[in-house]
């Protein structure tokens, strides 16, 4: 199944969702954008994060209205299993009630009616998938762990696990700061030249004497093919926060002060 995403809106929440996969295996892959919640400046309004200082109980009901908009059961809405990302590469499963992981950027399940929530402002959402098992996997990646690749670490923990084959594999990259707005230092960009072969003209500028310019989603779909997942199954949005922060928060653009949209995933019963 080649995988593809479309907008859709329900009762005001935006989100982008495959849904051929859904009316297939019903299985729910979403990225939200920032629309249809309550939360007010500068969290406006769709704000799914709970570690910047918007309100607990706005983010409470954010989520829910995501959760309603995908057409989520009561059961699934009362799961939401999400963590405290640190960019780092630390993998957990998702396996019962509504859980926090702590120190965490990627959730795995092969439990049905178990949602998966990982929120962002600039940084890469993946969600990754296997329609067979059942199984399916929601990651956080920044520059550090896209360095070290967790959606490696991610999909390492779908085969030895739940058994999947890469092969089968689909993998979605939801929005991110790009190519043109995301500088790093000379030094962080031979780190990733000297272990990417991806790193040329093509995704790399060169600013300066001290920085480049990263197209961090190349990265990661280079990173994925080498794990076994086939190119054709992995679909970029090509969408850059920075440039489209009407409809996605972005931690650059906003000054370091805003919200978090969200990369969700759940096997639906």
């Amino acid at each position: 199944m080649k995988p593809t995403l479309t907008k859709v809106t329900t009762d005001g929440v935006t989100f982008f969702t495959d849904v051929a996969l859904f009316a297939s295996t019903g299985i729910r892959v979403a990225f939200s954008a920032r629309h249809g919640g309550i939360s007010p400046r500068p969290y406006a309004t769709l704000n799914l994060g709970n570690h910047v200082a918007d309100d607990l109980g706005n983010v409470a009901i954010n989520r829910q209205r995501l959760c309603s908009a995908l057409a989520l059961s009561d059961v699934a809405r009362g799961r939401l299993n999400s963590a405290q990302q640190v960019h780092g590469v630390h993998v957990e499963h998702a396996l019962d009630q509504v859980h926090e992981f702590p120190d965490t950027d990627a959730l795995v399940t092969d439990r049905t009616d178990i949602p998966l929530l990982l929120c962002f402002a600039d940084c890469v959402p993946i969600i990754v998938v296997d329609p067979a098992t059942p199984a399916i996997g929601v990651i956080h990646s920044g520059w550090r762990g896209t360095l070290d690749r967790i959606a490696c670490h991610a999909v390492k923990e779908l085969q030895e696990a739940y058994h999947s084959e890469p092969g089968d594999l689909i993998a979605y990259i939801g929005p991110y700061i790009g190519l043109h707005n995301f500088t790093i230092g000379n030094d962080i960009g031979l780190q990733f030249a000297a272990i990417f072969d991806t790193i040329n003209p093509r995704n790399i500028i060169t600013t300066t004497e001290e920085s480049v310019n990263l197209d961090l989603g190349t990265v990661i779909e280079e990173t994925l093919v080498e794990t076994g997942v086939r190119a054709c199954n992995i679909h970029n949005m090509h969408i850059d926060t920075v440039r489209h922060v009407d409809d996605f928060f972005s931690y650059r653009a906003e000054d370091q002060v805003t919200g978090r949209f969200g990369a969700l995933g759940c096997i639906c019963s």
